[in-house]
């Protein structure tokens, strides 16, 4: 019984011993692959309009706290900003591909760096943020009528049930 076990021990460290140089080379390689699909899906220009995005913030305090100061200080703003952003933005992608690599397999980073390099993937990046922005204003729309309607709605049962309302 005593030698089954420590067979059966020894033969469970032998896997892991053999797991884990190939888990080390699998998790650089999606890493790797996890980099690639941060530059085929567009995270830059996302990252770029954060920027612009910051530099309209800025420059507003700036101008609201300090309205004696000249435009040329704004351009000042938005030339530290850039200069900042740009220095950084490979900790953001670096960042940004770890989660990549960690949510999908060697096999799916494949797949979506494939995906994104082909014509219907490059149709995607430019197509979805349009599609998603008129699917915004088109779930407010909807929110806004489904809201009237059913306040209508409730303000009749209510009233049929007897309860006063102002």
């Amino acid at each position: 019984m005593k030698q089954w076990k420590v067979a059966l021990g020894a033969g469970m460290i032998g896997l892991a011993l053999m797991a884990s140089p190939a888990t080390a080379a699998d998790e650089d390689e999606k890493f790797a692959l996890a980099q690639e699909l941060v530059g085929a899906a567009g995270m830059n220009s996302i990252a770029e309009q954060m920027t612009q995005n910051l530099i309209v913030e800025m420059t507003r305090s700036l101008k609201q706290t300090n309205p004696q100061l000249p435009e040329k200080a704004n351009g000042i703003v938005q030339a530290v900003v850039e200069e900042t952003a740009e220095a950084r933005m490979g900790d953001l992608n670096g960042q940004i591909a770890r989660l990549y690599a960690t949510s999908f397999t060697l096999e799916e980073l494949q797949s979506l760096v494939a995906w994104y390099g082909s014509g219907i993937g490059k149709k995607a990046l430019q197509v979805l943020p349009i599609i998603a922005q008129q699917s915004i204003e088109l779930g407010k729309q909807w929110a806004g009528t489904v809201g009237q309607d059913a306040a209508n709605e409730a303000v009749k049962k209510l009233e049929a049930e007897g309860y006063e309302l102002k």
